[in-house]
């Protein structure tokens, strides 16, 4: 397995993962047009570009193929939780997404992908996620990097549901 930086030729088959992954964990949860229009606005081609140019995508490579990418960026001001917003450091980053195909995971490959994530957060930084409340498994891998719950964070109409906020705290990786 290669973990490395993504490059501007990688984005259309990273953004076709992104698409197909979230498709396969949260299509049997959204109502179709939902899941089309979160896919239309936060992962089409377009979405992901613009994305690159501010955030680190790290990608997984196994016997030649994409198995799987964490996005890794500076928490955005706007990132709030329902109880109140939440004080950022200037060394705190956010994974953003973590995605891995099906086919991949189970054998290290999202666990690679999140320690190289981690590598790469300044020394006392503090690193928040969200994930969807009804994703046991992604919780329960989060939590074996340390990643408690601090909050809940509404999700975007036109969908009924919420993520959960998550923070590891700050300290040498």
């Amino acid at each position: 397995m290669q973990i490395r930086p993504a490059r501007l030729p990688d984005l259309p088959a990273l953004a076709a993962l992104a698409r197909h992954t979230y498709r396969s964990a949260y299509g049997h949860e959204m109502r179709p047009e939902a899941l089309e229009a979160h896919l239309r606005l936060q992962l089409s081609d377009e979405q992901v570009a613009r994305m690159f140019r501010h955030d680190l995508f790290l990608l997984a490579e196994v016997e030649g193929e994409l198995a799987g990418f964490v996005q890794v960026g500076s928490v955005r001001p706007e990132d709030r939780s329902e109880d109140g917003r939440v004080q950022f450091g200037e060394g705190d980053r956010e994974v953003r997404r973590l995605y891995v195909l099906e086919k991949w995971q189970g054998r290290e490959v999202g666990s690679r992908l999140m320690k190289a994530a981690l590598n790469g957060v300044p020394s006392g930084g503090r690193v928040f996620l969200t994930v969807w409340h009804t994703n046991l498994g992604a919780q329960r891998f989060y939590a074996r990097f340390g990643f408690t719950r601090i909050g809940t964070v509404p999700f975007p109409p036109p969908d009924e549901g919420f993520d959960l906020l998550l923070c590891r705290p700050g300290g040498d990786s």
